[in-house]
């Protein structure tokens, strides 16, 4: 019997193993909750609550016995209790030692259950989750279920997702210029300030677009446009162009070099080729570049601020693009001085609004 109870010292690191391993695993994620606070002291609790249960049991079994077979009007409780109870005792052990088991088994079981029940499962819920956000899919939501700590757990992690959700989603409609004083508005690592520095500009519309609107259902017409920018707007990007703004059907972008521009004007002519070859009616985009001084600055109201680049340089890029033939890039002498390989163009000079000389342009044909 006392071999019986001794049973029992091996199941408090058993069960302490279990939920430390518990509490473990939520480590992998980095979960800084009271849960672990919880479970240590759940598993000492019932590590105790066994072996107090244990003695109890035993004793009182003893007892039970020694009345049973020891009756107070023995004359020799000894030699009657060596004699009869043994064969008793050896019986009554087996039996013992069954409950013992089954007595062990069960909080290790319990122990089991509840891990991956409560922390198992629910973290590899979150871990699948926060793999999916990783992937992009900011769909991604968790059932908020489970103790109190994992539900406000879940609650945080959907909301997280919501606000990347929604800062993406504003990305799409903010210029990256725009989105990067954002960020570093409160940092002090930029300026608001208007400033002047040297840019390269690049306009580009989609020629007689106008009139393919009025003849066309709406849903066409903002598919195809959309299919439009999709084309130019992979070109700019590769080429680490900045959109500055839709205006209608066109684009105006601010490139890191003129050579660069150029290179991103190339390819959206190439690439309009190739979506021409699929449609019945095509369409055309006229591309104007210009480099040199413009001023950069926040401008609107107090209400809402726009991030852009105005002035002179703005001004000429965006006539020039209005000068550009279907297919055609109308570069100005600054862009062509910067290119670092020259091609066949033609050289001319055209006349703008609001500049009394004549400005000499490039103009190159889509190959």
């Amino acid at each position: 019997m006392r071999k019986a109870i001794m049973v029992v010292v091996p199941t408090a690191p058993v069960i302490l193993r279990q939920f430390i391993g518990a509490t473990r695993e939520l480590d992998m994620i980095s979960i800084k909750t009271d849960l672990k606070k919880v479970y240590y002291f759940s598993a000492v609790f019932l590590t105790l609550l066994i072996v107090l249960v244990y003695f109890i049991f035993f004793v009182n079994v003893e007892n039970y016995i020694i009345q049973k077979y020891l009756p107070a009007s023995s004359p020799d409780p000894v030699s009657v209790k060596k004699s009869s109870m043994i064969l008793d005792f050896r019986s009554i052990d087996l039996y013992l030692y069954g409950i013992s088991l089954v007595l062990f088994i069960l909080p290790v079981v319990f122990s089991l259950i509840t891990y991956n029940l409560y922390i198992k499962k629910p973290t590899m819920e979150l871990r699948a989750g926060i793999r999916s956000v990783k992937e992009g899919d900011f769909e991604t939501r968790i059932t908020e279920k489970g103790f109190k700590e994992m539900i406000l757990l879940f609650e945080d992690f959907n909301n997280m997702v919501k606000a990347c959700q929604k800062q993406i989603a504003i990305k799409h409609y903010v210029s990256g210029s725009t989105q990067k004083m954002v960020e570093h508005l409160n940092t002090g690592e930029i300026t608001t300030q208007p400033r002047r520095k040297l840019v390269t500009i690049l306009f580009s519309d989609v020629r007689d677009f106008t009139t393919f609107s009025e003849v066309n259902d709406p849903l066409v017409v903002i598919s195809t446009i959309n299919e439009v920018f999709d084309i130019q707007v992979a070109a700019i990007k590769r080429n680490s162009g900045d959109i500055d703004k839709f205006i209608g059907d066109e684009i105006m972008v601010e490139f890191p070099s003129p050579s660069l521009a150029f290179k991103a004007a190339q390819e959206i002519q190439a690439r309009m080729q190739s979506y021409n070859k699929k449609r019945g009616n095509p369409l055309f985009v006229g591309i104007g570049i210009n480099y040199g001084e413009a001023i950069v600055g926040a401008i609107g109201s107090g209400e809402q601020f726009d991030w852009t680049t105005i002035g002179h340089t703005v001004n000429i890029a965006r006539r020039l693009c209005s000068a550009a033939e279907p297919g055609h890039i109308v570069i100005s002498g600054g862009v062509y001085e910067k290119l670092k390989i020259k091609r066949e163009c033609k050289e001319t000079e055209i006349r703008v609004k609001g500049v009394n000389k004549a400005v000499k342009t490039f103009i190159f044909h889509s190959e």
